[in-house]
């Protein structure tokens, strides 16, 4: 899965995850008043444009995700 990051500063660089929401029904679907859950992961202080390997933090969908650092990231 290919992600482009929202924002990146000297420590951390964050995603919008396509998979978790903020909030579940009882029954496993999203709530109405759901978001998306935003994650965080590492820099290592640098700043420029990259391609991240990691494997997801979601709960229900592990896999292989790249995290594209771009001109579209904001930088912090």
């Amino acid at each position: 899965m290919d992600i482009i990051a929202k924002t990146i500063d000297l420590k951390n660089f964050a995603y919008e995850c396509p998979e978790c929401w903020s909030i579940y029904k009882k029954n496993g679907e999203p709530s109405l008043r759901a978001k998306r859950v935003i994650h965080t992961n590492g820099s290592e202080g640098i700043l420029s444009n990259r391609i991240e390997n990691r494997i997801t933090q979601c709960k229900n969908h592990i896999q292989n995700i790249e995290i594209h650092i771009t001109d579209e990231t904001r930088r912090i």
